[in-house]
């Protein structure tokens, strides 16, 4: 899809991660909170709470059973038919592989483990690499 929409899509999942939206508990106050440290790009605060609650890790996980990983893993991948290398892209969606792992959500590093561990997992290892090597 085209990269403006894919930003999009990936910013959304997670703010959903850190505003909460069907959970009653929480107050407009800390949802205010919550959109400046999305805003901000620092880590929920449900995330840094130790442990953190079971209802933040409990909706990581809905959102990663949900697609979320592999939407993360997709858009980084540069074996995808039309795959363009949009920096902001490729941003999004590492900043939302981040939310989802944080606070060291297990299941979902298992989900990554599983995903990753294909082979078919080699175009993300490629733009990996490029990544990093654009770095130094």
């Amino acid at each position: 899809c085209d990269p403006a929409v894919r930003v999009m899509g990936l910013r959304a999942v997670r703010a959903v991660i850190y505003l909460q939206p069907d959970n009653p508990r929480v107050r407009q106050a800390d949802r205010d909170v919550e959109l400046d440290r999305f805003l901000r790009n620092e880590p929920p605060s449900e995330s840094v709470a130790n442990p953190p609650s079971q209802a933040f890790l409990d909706l990581q996980s809905q959102v990663a059973s949900l697609g979320g990983v592999q939407a993360v893993l997709y858009s980084l991948d540069s074996t995808v038919p039309g795959f363009q290398h949009d920096t902001d892209a490729v941003l999004a969606a590492l900043r939302l592989g981040v939310t989802l792992l944080e606070g060291g959500n297990r299941a979902i590093q298992d989900m990554f483990a599983t995903l990753l561990s294909q082979s078919a997992s080699q175009g993300f290892f490629s733009l990996l690499r490029t990544l990093l090597d654009e770095s130094v």
